[in-house]
């Protein structure tokens, strides 16, 4: 994913992948990434857990507003079955303080 991630980002669009590995995500110089310690196959977490869901793409979409340097890799301590995860505010992603790129 980090490899297809790089030539999305050549045409000027944002891109963040999940991983479950960071040494992977380190090798394929993923423009962006979040690393989750999940299963295999699973890396945005279990099926129909809509509030562990909800918090890895509000992580996503906060991280691909956020990093400013590429090959940022943000480790996320969540623990497969293990963490309770409370309601996500997407509506706060609109206040970070963006200076867009117009040129």
């Amino acid at each position: 994913m980090g490899l297809l991630a790089r030539e999305i980002e050549q045409v000027r669009i944002a891109t963040v992948s999940f991983s479950l590995n960071r040494e992977q995500s380190q090798a394929v110089q993923a423009p962006r990434s979040i690393v989750v310690r999940f299963p295999f196959g699973h890396p945005l977490g279990e099926p129909h857990a809509t509030r562990q869901q909800h918090q890895l793409l509000f992580d996503a979409f906060h991280l691909a507003l956020t990093a400013t340097n590429p090959g940022t890799i943000l480790e996320r301590p969540y623990r497969w079955k293990r963490h309770q995860y409370g309601e996500v505010n997407f509506s706060s992603l609109s206040e970070i303080d963006l200076e867009l790129d117009t040129g």
